[in-house]
C-alpha cells in the first residue's frame, strides 16, 4: 500500500475546494431564490442572503462521497483513495469523524444567522433585548479562522509523519492511499446501475 504524497493531497484538496465554491455559486444560487420566493413574506431579504448553504454542501461533498466511492473528484482525479488503516474500505462512521471538526467549527459560525432566524418566529415579547450576536459577523470571521487553521495543522501534520496521515486521520483511523495506474477507479460521481 502506497501512501498518497504531500503535493497530491494538496492538488486534490485544491482541486476540491474550486469545485465546492462553484457547486455553491450554482446550487446555492438556485435553492436561495427558492427559498427567497417561498419565504419572502415571512422572512426578510437580508436574513435569507445570509443563510449559508455552505455546510450541507460540504457534508454531501466531504461525507457522502468518500463514504460511497472513497473519494471525493479532487481525490479521484489525483489517483486517491481513502481506506481504513488495516487497507480495508472505509466506513460511513469513519468518513464522519474525519470531517467533524471543520462541520462543528462551520457550524459554530453559522449560529448567529440561525439565532436571528429563529427569533423571528418567536413572539415579540421573548425577543425584546435577544440580541446576542450583536457581532454576528466577527463572531462568525473568528470560527472560520479557527478552520484555516485546523486545515493548516492538517498539512503540517500530514508532512511529519511517513504515512502521511492528516489529524483527521488520526481521529478517524484512516490512510490515503496512492493508486496504482493499472487499478480501475469508478469516478465519484458515476451513476453505478443498482
Amino acid at each position: 500500500m502506497e501512501y498518497g504524497g504531500f503535493w497530491r493531497r494538496l492538488g486534490a484538496f485544491l482541486f476540491d475546494q474550486i469545485t465546492m465554491i462553484l457547486s455553491l455559486a450554482v446550487i446555492g444560487g438556485v435553492i436561495a431564490a427558492a427559498i427567497f420566493i417561498a419565504l419572502r413574506t415571512v422572512v426578510p431579504t437580508h436574513i435569507i442572503e445570509k443563510l449559508s448553504l455552505l455546510l450541507p454542501i460540504m457534508l454531501v461533498y466531504n461525507v457522502f462521497l468518500v463514504a460511497r466511492y472513497g473519494s471525493t473528484p479532487g481525490m479521484w482525479l489525483f489517483k486517491l483513495k481513502l481506506r481504513m488503516q488495516d487497507g480495508s474500505a472505509v466506513t460511513s462512521r469513519a468518513t464522519w469523524l474525519r470531517y467533524s471538526v471543520v462541520a462543528g467549527l462551520s457550524l459554530l459560525a453559522d449560529i448567529p444567522r440561525l439565532w436571528e432566524l429563529l427569533l423571528l418566529f418567536l413572539p415579540a415579547t421573548l425577543t425584546q433585548g435577544a440580541s446576542a450576536f450583536g457581532y454576528a459577523s466577527a463572531w462568525e470571521e473568528w470560527f472560520v479562522n479557527i478552520v484555516w487553521i485546523w486545515m493548516l495543522s492538517e498539512f503540517i501534520a500530514l508532512m511529519l509523519n511517513k504515512q502521511r496521515r492528516a489529524l483527521q486521520d488520526f481521529m478517524a483511523g484512516t490512510v490515503v492511499i496512492k493508486l496504482s495506474a493499472k487499478a480501475p477507479q469508478t469516478p465519484p460521481l458515476a451513476i453505478t446501475p443498482t
